[in-house]
């Protein structure tokens, strides 16, 4: 359907294209993928490889969040997350958005980032698997917007925000298409479970391109747009 309609997911392309001409009228029609779904695979693709590697070689590991499971229930306490059993059983419930949306959370990152403050034992060198989490965990909420008084990545996009969230977004894109498969080197974007990975950097030009073409003609007259899966204008 995207190469029917003339578009180019191949994200390392110079004709990365998410948009195409609408047919009877003098504008674009942007596509998306579902970031609730595309999340779900990231967390599905940790799950299976166990690790990732990031542009400097460092090791985004599956096992520290299930070391925050481990601890948590030993000492039965929890770190004000939400990790449970479920999450790092996922295989069960492979297609839960939910879950996904709850083990790649800022509240897990955090979990992972005081234990290693701390010093305990099995949380070693693991700065690299909380800035994965924080940056997928805060492009869903971006692409997720839905509040019209959300604060931080929760709030609508607008010009008092957008130069700062187009910053973080570009970053976000350059990131996600430094990752690689731990074992083989090869690019996640080149590797057989690439699609969630693709799917963010479509959502996060997509997007720029809305905003920019709504938002930056005056003829009509919106001061934010907010985002719920797909683009909704207000």
């Amino acid at each position: 359907m995207v190469k029917s309609l003339r578009c180019n997911f191949d994200v390392f392309s110079d004709d990365f294209q998410t948009s195409f001409k609408h047919p009877n009228s003098d504008h674009d029609v942007a596509l998306f993928l579902d970031p609730c779904h595309m999340l779900k695979l990231v967390k599905n693709t940790l799950g299976d490889k166990k690790s990732v590697v990031d542009s400097a070689d460092n090791f985004i590991k599956w096992d520290y969040i299930e070391n925050v499971h481990k601890l948590q229930e030993h000492e039965g306490l929890h770190f004000g997350n939400h990790l449970r059993s479920r999450h790092i059983s996922w295989q069960k419930n492979k297609m839960n958005v939910r879950l996904a949306a709850l083990l790649l959370s800022e509240s897990v990152g955090t979990s992972i980032e005081f234990c290693c403050r701390e010093g305990i034992t099995g949380f070693e060198h693991c700065e690299a698997t909380v800035k994965f989490i924080r940056i997928f965990n805060q492009l869903f909420d971006l692409l997720t917007s839905r509040n019209l008084k959300g604060k931080g990545f929760k709030s609508p996009l607008h010009q008092k925000n957008i130069s700062e969230m187009r910053t973080f977004l570009n970053r976000a894109k350059e990131y996600i298409m430094s990752l690689k498969e731990s074992r083989t080197g090869k690019i996640i974007l080149n590797s057989n479970r690439k699609t969630g990975f693709v799917g963010f950097c479509v959502c996060i030009k997509s997007v720029l391109t809305v905003y920019d073409y709504l938002m930056e003609n005056a003829q009509f007259g919106f001061k934010f747009c907010v985002l719920l899966n797909s683009v909704r204008i207000t």
